[in-house]
């Protein structure tokens, strides 16, 4: 009817821009040009060399299929580029919905591959289907890492941080 659709609830999340300074966006796209934040492309922050190979926790990289902002193979890049034990998942979707698709939706999928592979390509030729959102998988994953579980305090604060206010506090009243 010549009239714009209105914005879908996720895709709402679009008219969220970020305003980067000048510089920071200089930066941002010479990194890239340079290939991204690899620890060979020469990136330095305030006189250190950037070195995400010296990052060797266990990392958890998600990417999404039709993600136009951020595609998924530079998603997986990215993930190699650090050190350590890292996992890497492409749930189905763009750049929003493939992150917040909760779980228990029977209409989503994500793929893993925990095999031995160097690219992407490598990554999907072995990768194997998954019904539902990788939030359930994440859990799982973080499970293994997280160690003993500890009860919950019955109240807030303790003799060193006492509460300041009640939950949940004074924040949600400003106004902005």
């Amino acid at each position: 009817m010549g009239n714009e659709p209105p914005a879908f609830d996720i895709l709402y999340w679009n008219a969220d821009t970020t305003n980067l300074p000048s510089k920071f966006h200089t930066d941002m796209l010479n990194m890239l040009q340079k290939g991204g934040a690899r620890s060979d492309a020469g990136i330095n922050v305030l006189g250190t060399d950037l070195n995400l190979a010296a990052v060797t926790c266990d990392k958890f990289v998600v990417g999404g299929t039709t993600d136009h902002i951020t595609p998924w193979q530079g998603c997986y890049q990215s993930m190699q580029s650090f050190g350590g034990n890292n996992e890497f998942v492409l749930s189905q979707s763009g750049h929003i919905q493939a992150i917040v698709n909760p779980p228990g939706n029977p209409k989503s999928k994500f793929m893993t591959n925990t095999g031995d592979h160097k690219t992407a390509d490598d990554y999907l030729a072995g990768a194997q289907d998954h019904q539902g959102t990788w939030w359930d998988y994440w859990s799982n994953w973080l499970a293994e890492r997280a160690g003993g579980q500890a009860a919950a305090p019955k109240t807030l604060g303790n003799k060193t941080h006492p509460p300041l206010v009640a939950s949940p506090g004074t924040y949600v009243h400003e106004i902005v």
